[in-house]
């Protein structure tokens, strides 16, 4: 579970398929979007290429995390 923990903090564990440029990004779809705008107007995807429908980056650090510590509770592991 830490090296998931792990591959899913590093920078480079899924990389961006669009490009950000301060105000605005660039989907794969070949689209200009709001900075603001997680999801892309077009197409539907995000910066890292996936969907509202998509598990997102956060969402499974976050199901890792809490999966670690009840694995460390339940086997009495004190690190």
């Amino acid at each position: 579970m830490d090296q998931i923990i792990l591959v899913l903090t590093s920078s480079d564990c899924i990389p961006d398929l669009g490009s950000d440029y301060g105000d605005k990004w660039f989907c794969k779809c070949g689209k200009t979007n709001k900075a603001s705008q997680q999801y892309c107007k077009y197409c539907g995807h995000d910066i890292k290429g996936f969907t509202m429908k998509d598990v997102s980056l956060e969402q499974a650090l976050d199901c890792a995390t809490e999966a670690l510590f009840v694995l460390k509770r339940l086997f009495d592991v004190r690190k």
